[in-house]
């Protein structure tokens, strides 16, 4: 295996012989393919607190004298001691495997039942391995697939092309739920839970009450110092309501984590969408796709987007969820207009926090003083925010 001396950090196992048994697993109809020689580099970087460590893989092989070459991304446990626990005991891992080994299979079923949805995916193939604690899966970079530049933001083009794909995904989930209920339970909130009320609280409200102070030194903006402190002191509460499925109510399978760096796009010569793809599984959660919805738009597009078409988006996304359920069969199961709404008005505070807590890292930004494009992103928010009663 070719390994250059600043990857050092590529596990052992990651040799000629896993990848080979990996491919061939894959392929049954390639009993004889070799693996001649492969490539592995990191992804992340050591100490990033993230929930898995990624690795780029580049596999020259060979088979009845024919050579080819595959592009992949290996996804496997944190290596440190306390993230792996914290992992295990969110079940993160364990559900984005499930997501890939039987959800995304079950949900590319239902597609082929449709000629024109037949060749429609959400995600990047999976290759399965014996090895539980680790992911395989095509590496959708080499396809075209690519991300956006998550510190402009996106347009109206990729969030109607992205909530598009989120209404397709949520569509089918509720095709599942409905064919096999059981089939939702491995998606339990695991996080925001009265279990964790310590946990959540040492997070949110430190970040919040931090920021309070920042936006307090804002010219034309002190009095959200106060509004933002309000927030922080009933932040664990709301959450923890809001993010609970209630019998009774709207519910689908959230991607949980649906921000621009888990959207890949691909494009035309025009530079036009033309396909979606959606990365990153681990915070799935069944409750209302008000959830899914919040976060997006309250972390990834761009202002223009959020001020002028915020209706377009919502009924972007209706209009496509009710023609996935429409085609499938399901259509009497798709909720109005008016509940998606209301749904949105009652998940309100989640797009707020989502919005206090995460915008510094989706912007990317380290900078969040004067002029910053954090200040600038933030204050229209906050005015927003205030404009519908929500702060």
């Amino acid at each position: 295996m070719e390994l250059r001396p600043e990857y050092s950090a590529v596990p052992s196992w990651l040799d000629t012989d896993f990848f080979e048994t990996t491919l061939r697993n894959a392929y049954h109809e390639k009993p004889d393919l070799r693996v001649i020689k492969v490539f592995v580099r990191p992804i992340t970087a050591k100490g990033d607190n993230l929930g898995s460590a990624l690795y780029r893989a580049v596999i020259d092989c060979e088979i009845e004298s024919n050579s080819l070459k595959y592009h992949l991304i290996v996804k496997s446990f944190p290596t440190g001691d306390l993230f792996r626990q914290l992992v295990v005991e969110m079940g993160v891992f364990r559900r984005e495997f499930h997501i890939y080994k039987f959800t995304l299979p079950a949900m590319h079923a239902l597609l082929n039942k449709v000629p024109d949805l037949k060749e429609s995916t959400f995600s990047a193939r999976n290759f399965p391995t014996s090895r539980t604690d680790t992911l395989v899966l095509e590496d959708l970079n080499a396809d075209g697939y690519q991300l956006a530049e998550r510190s402009h933001q996106l347009d109206l083009q990729h969030c109607v092309a992205a909530l598009r794909t989120l209404a397709n995904f949520h569509a089918l989930s509720i095709i599942l739920s409905i064919n096999v209920p059981r089939s939702m339970e491995t998606f339990r909130e695991s996080f925001y839970i009265e279990e964790r009320r310590e946990m959540i609280a040492e997070f949110l409200e430190p970040n919040l009450l931090s920021l309070a102070d920042l936006v307090e030194g804002w010219t034309g903006f002190e009095r959200f110092g106060d509004k933002l402190r309000m927030v922080a002191s009933q932040a664990v509460d709301c959450i923890i309501n809001v993010a609970k499925a209630k019998r009774g109510s709207i519910a689908v399978l959230n991607h949980g984590d649906f921000w621009v760096n888990n959207i890949l796009f691909k494009y035309n010569d025009y530079h036009a969408v033309t396909d979606v793809k959606i990365v990153d599984f681990q915070s799935c959660r069944y409750a209302s796709p008000a959830l899914d919805l919040q976060y997006f738009i309250y972390t990834s597009p761009d202002e223009s987007v959020r001020t002028d078409h915020l209706d377009l988006l919502l009924r972007e996304y209706h209009a496509s969820l009710g023609s996935t359920l429409g085609v499938l069969g399901y259509g009497d199961y798709l909720f109005s207009m008016d509940q998606l709404r209301q749904e949105m008005k009652d998940k309100a505070i989640y797009g707020l926090v989502s919005a206090c807590t995460d915008l510094g890292t989706v912007l990317g930004q380290q900078d969040c003083g004067e002029n910053s494009i954090f200040q600038r992103t933030f204050q229209h928010l906050l005015l927003h925010f205030e404009m519908n009663g929500i702060l």
